[in-house]
């Protein structure tokens, strides 16, 4: 459950902005045109007129993760802006067509203006989208760095069920590796300031010791057992910038998830090993300390079954396999963590 919960999160962070992001900067303003008055879209200098006004100049841009941002949406948010300002013309100076390691979005920048009603150009008709090829596109200016380090430590809670045959003190000395601290570690590498990939290191540590009287063997003595679950492997990464110095960011990854229980008790020495597929989802927000460094909360999630592995005694080995899933070792963990993150430009 806490699986999924982790899993709705992560997903909603990425849809937290559908709208593009409207930014103005006006020098005059006239009283609003009403929703009906024309603007004239002018995509290209060259066809600006000598008499006109400049009011100051308007941005349609990706607000993070938009998703209408087609060119005639944002050309039309251009016009509604231009209209509030009292404006009849906006003339696009920047367009940034959308590309695969960029933005998604069609992102413009024009002049608002007025011109006089009696100007050959006041009651001119929208000019086609087809214009905007015209443009000098620009390449998006990155505004996050390009690489981060982090490293993080915290607490982590096992989800699996204990199994009912563990009865007794056995059943309460194993609670007792339910939960343990964690830590985890990652070098992340981005497209943009959206997407990236990373290769990403998890570990759960737990032990316990106890002493213990054996009612079968009749012997008495400190029962100790200490469990490392660690995880590895590439990790598909989403951020949102919130503002200059918050930062959300989601991931999810596959990879490999070892297991490695070892224990003794008196003359008695063992060991359990093993190996599958895991998954691994997290969700984080960043705080920006100083320039190239960062501190956020984690919260992240592991998934994984062991449905064979190997037992060894006192030397001897022995292959296991679970008769079905839930008969496996389940090594999923909800994680906690406070962590640092160094950015490369």
């Amino acid at each position: 459950m806490k699986l999924h919960l982790l899993a709705v999160l992560a997903a909603t962070s990425v849809l937290t902005s559908c709208a593009p992001r409207i930014g103005t900067a006006l020098m005059k303003t006239y009283p609003a045109l009403d929703a009906e008055e024309p603007v004239t879209l002018i995509m290209s200098t060259k066809g600006v007129p000598p008499d006109i006004e400049a009011l100051g100049i308007v941005s349609i841009r990706d607000a993070g993760f938009t998703t209408h941002c087609d060119s005639a949406t944002v050309a039309e948010l251009l016009k509604q802006e231009a209209r509030k300002a009292g404006g009849n013309v906006v003339i696009v100076t920047e367009y940034i067509k959308p590309s695969f390691w960029g933005s998604s979005c069609h992102q413009m920048t024009g002049t608002v203006a007025r011109i006089n009603e009696n100007s050959p150009f006041a009651n001119e008709a929208i000019a086609n989208l087809s214009q905007i090829e015209e443009l000098r596109f620009i390449k998006p200016e990155r505004k996050l760095p390009r690489m981060n380090l982090y490293a993080g430590g915290g607490y982590g809670w096992r989800m699996a069920e204990l199994s009912p045959d563990l009865t007794g003190y056995m059943r309460t000395f194993t609670k007792g590796l339910m939960h343990a601290p964690v830590w985890d570690a990652s070098f992340n590498y981005y497209f943009n300031d959206l997407f990236g990939v990373g290769l990403a290191y998890a570990a759960y540590g737990a032990g316990n010791r106890e002493q213990v009287y054996n009612m079968e063997t009749l012997e008495e003595g400190y029962l100790k057992l200490n469990d490392l679950i660690t995880y590895a492997g590439p990790v598909f990464l989403v951020r949102n910038p919130l503002s200059n110095k918050w930062t959300l960011e989601s991931g999810i990854g596959f990879g490999y998830l070892g297991y490695v229980s070892k224990g003794n008790f008196v003359n008695e020495h063992f060991k359990k090993t093993g190996a599958t597929a895991g998954a691994q989802v997290s969700l984080g927000i960043e705080y920006k300390l100083a320039k190239d460094w960062g501190i956020g909360l984690n919260l992240s999630a592991v998934s994984g079954i062991l449905n064979s592995w190997t037992e060894e005694t006192n030397g001897v080995k022995t292959t296991v396999k679970a008769e079905s899933n839930d008969k496996g070792e389940g090594l999923g963990q909800f994680r906690m963590l406070l962590g640092v993150r160094y950015h490369i430009k």
